[in-house]
């Protein structure tokens, strides 16, 4: 009887899928956590994942229901993701089922990773997903890959017009630093616009050229917000947009480290630093927190510009500067403790043009060679209004 050869009439499990590997018709691998079946013989590339030699073989294509928690791992090689962005369109498949205590969608990045694309979110509702590293620093950035235009920015994580995005659970360092020729530009860390943020744990961006935590017209909060530039804006709302968590640092080498642009900022404990301009400012905004601190090398420590800032204990330095100053706005402080340096030749507080500076409690030590305060007071004059110097 002749014997007839059938070749290959069934799938044949190969396991984890591997590069520089010779692969034929039926064989099955897993890449990430979905499984595909080889359709056309081929040896697989010493890099990435040639999608047109493979078919799905268990589909994805359903909305699948999360009922427990799901974590997946995001790193160079041997995790179940090389990219952020694929882990995250894997697990926007998913949607959670109420369960007491919640469901999350871990993902979790590989120490010394370093991120080589943007994270944009528009008009989606991801709050279920967590992204958190692994190391035991700040997560590196490229900035060469911040080449997507997003709400008039290059953001490393951007989110926009309705979205509610990922909660984030890491520091972007963007790695410009401190007195670098790099220009100031507008590759941003946290970039939100009609939108909201979730950070939880310690999170933000660093080491920006542009805005390290930015929000115009939407909300970001979280636990610890961490914004910091070395070219332009530590913390920034603007028009309508507003940041709130129990801590936010400000920072910023050569401009303002936390402002308040027609937005707002509230804080359990807000803290603003600047190197050569304003530590914290609020231009027709609002800015309020219970403990405050501000300190400036050569700017100003505290200014409001038709605004409002104010705080239950309030601790405001600056060497070479105004320590405070009101112009057409208000700075109030349960407790204000001002104080300047040796360097000083500008008064310790200033206020003009309808502005108040107001106070019961607090010590304002005068290191420099000018005045305290340029209004007396207890004294309404043309410039504004003091109701205590200490």
């Amino acid at each position: 009887m002749a014997t007839v050869n059938l070749g290959r009439v069934g799938f044949v499990n190969k396991g984890n899928y591997t590069q520089s590997t010779n692969y034929k018709v039926n064989d099955v691998v897993k890449y990430g956590l979905e499984v595909f079946a080889c359709i056309t013989a081929h040896k697989s590339p010493s890099s990435g994942f040639d999608s047109s030699k493979w078919i799905q073989w268990v589909g994805n294509d359903d909305v699948k229901v999360a009922r427990a928690n799901i974590a997946v791992t995001v790193g160079v090689s041997g995790k179940d993701f090389t990219t952020v962005k694929a882990a995250i369109e894997y697990l926007s498949q998913f949607a959670p089922i109420y369960k007491k205590g919640g469901i999350i969608a871990e993902i979790k990045i590989e120490d010394g990773y370093i991120l080589k694309e943007q994270l944009l979110f528009n008009g989606i509702d991801l709050s279920f997903i967590r992204i958190s590293y692994e190391g035991s620093g700040y997560l590196k950035v490229d900035r060469d890959y911040l080449t997507a235009s997003f709400g008039g920015g290059y953001p490393v994580f951007g989110v926009g017009d309705g979205a509610n995005s990922p909660q984030l659970n890491l520091v972007f360092d963007c790695q410009v630093e401190q007195g670098s020729d790099v220009a100031s530009d507008t590759k941003h860390g946290i970039l939100v616009f009609r939108a909201t943020a979730n950070m939880i744990g310690t999170a933000g961006a660093v080491n920006c050229s542009g805005v390290g935590v930015y929000c115009y017209t939407g909300n970001i909060s979280g636990h610890s917000i961490v914004g910091s530039s070395n070219k332009t804006i530590g913390v920034y709302a603007l028009r309508g947009g507003e940041i709130k968590a129990q801590e936010i640092v400000g920072e910023s080498d050569a401009y303002i480290g936390v402002h308040a642009l027609a937005g707002h900022i509230h804080s359990g404990n807000l803290f603003g630093e600047s190197t050569e301009s304003i530590a914290i400012y609020s231009r027709s905004g609002t800015i309020s927190a219970y403990n405050m601190e501000a300190t400036s090398i050569s700017g100003i420590g505290i200014l409001c510009e038709a605004g409002s800032i104010n705080g239950t204990n309030v601790n405001a330095k600056s060497d070479t500067s105004l320590v405070v100053y009101s112009l057409v706005g208000s700075i109030e402080g349960y407790t204000l403790n001002l104080e300047n340096s040796e360097q000083s030749n500008e008064y310790l507080c200033a206020v003009a043009s309808g502005g108040a500076i107001k106070s019961r409690y607090g010590t304002w030590t005068n290191n420099g060679s000018g005045n305290k305060c340029n209004v007396a007071a207890g004294t309404i004059s043309s410039n504004g209004y003091v109701n205590r110097i200490g």
